[in-house]
């Protein structure tokens, strides 16, 4: 294993996590909207925002499966 497999492996898996966290930030910033619908009672609302929240969830597990196939090839070391 050369040295640009040792890098490149675990700054691939660091840049799919990020975007995980960033699906799952984009995720939860839905639910004050949709609660907001909620209480209105806006149906047409809810259900858009219920369709967006599941798309990006949706992503979001694509995303961490792909993570969970990944963690057990990459290797993680100090660098001393």
């Amino acid at each position: 294993m050369d040295v640009m497999d040792m890098v490149s492996g675990p700054l691939m898996f660091v840049q799919r996590l990020h975007e995980h966290s960033a699906k799952v930030h984009e995720a939860v910033e839905l639910i004050q909207p949709l609660a907001d619908a909620l209480l209105a009672q806006d149906r047409e609302k809810m259900a858009k925002l219920y369709g967006r929240m599941s798309k990006i969830v949706s992503e979001a597990d694509q995303i961490k499966l792909t993570l969970y196939g990944q963690i057990k090839d990459v290797h993680f070391r100090s660098p001393g």
